[in-house]
């Protein structure tokens, strides 16, 4: 055989591999029926330490190399008043574990944003609005965005579908499983997020949040090295609500000191 008919042969096998993985793929599984986040949901508990991820999505803005050291923390900005919203505080190392520290609210504890990086920029999260979802889950789910994108909006507003061409202001921020504490005043001891209801199919027969808007799925942790029975339950309640677990990635938590972390 001649190298142009090797080459359209490689071609031809790959289309045929190609066309096989999309058929494996069932689109109209997700999102799975009846997924909502967690009913019954106390904010100001949940806020009330910080959270350390354990497993994620790889992200546009979460890429694999600050998977070190990822953190949590929310502020209220009133703590009478949590539908005023709260602080989005995240915390990351990048390239090792205790390096070149980025995130949200670095610029308040006085962190310089390594070589490159933009500068530190403050999130907020609003609470979802009642009406456009199940006001036993409402409580669970939050928008977050930048505090400049959404100053003057009102939640309705950014819970609508944004208009064809234009980007989100806010993205969707669903706590989906919680693991209950022991300690009251914690309320949760883990946690499993996702970037709202996950639309995208995957070839396992499970979903993820949508790929396209970059929206994410972790797994959090009170502690920052979770115990392996609470790591499995987390994984044991993700495949449950049909998440694909094998796109989440470890994050190094081991040997983190958090300097700068709000």
């Amino acid at each position: 055989m001649s190298q142009p008919s090797l080459g359209m042969g490689l071609l031809v096998v790959l289309a045929l591999a190609g066309a096989a993985q999309a058929a494996s793929i069932k689109p109209w599984l997700c999102p799975p029926k009846q997924f909502d986040s967690v009913a019954g949901f106390d904010l100001a508990k949940f806020i009330s330490a910080p959270w350390y991820v354990q497993k994620q999505t790889v992200l546009k803005y979460q890429p694999a190399s600050s998977l070190f050291c990822v953190r949590a923390k929310y502020l209220p900005i009133d703590a009478k008043n949590l539908t005023k919203g709260v602080r989005v505080c995240n915390y990351a190392n990048t390239g090792a574990v205790n390096k070149a520290p980025v995130g949200t609210c670095l610029a308040q504890a006085g962190v310089a944003a390594p070589a490159g990086k933009g500068p530190s920029f403050e999130m907020v999260a609003l609470p979802w609005p009642v009406r456009r979802s199940n006001p036993d889950t409402a409580a669970s789910k939050l928008l977050v965005g930048p505090t400049f994108q959404l100053a003057g909006k009102t939640p309705d507003d950014l819970a609508k579908p944004p208009a064809p061409g234009q980007p989100r202001a806010a993205g969707p921020y669903w706590v989906v499983a919680v693991g209950p504490s022991k300690t009251p005043a914690l309320g949760y001891d883990w946690a499993i997020i996702t970037g709202g209801a996950p639309s995208q199919a995957t070839e396992n027969d499970a979903c993820l949040p949508s790929l396209k808007n970059d929206d994410g799925f972790w797994l959090f942790s009170r502690v920052p090295v979770a115990p392996k029975a609470q790591l499995d339950a987390m994984l044991a309640a993700a495949t449950a609500l049909r998440l694909d677990t094998a796109a989440l990635v470890p994050v190094t938590q081991a040997g983190c000191t958090y300097a700068g972390a709000a």
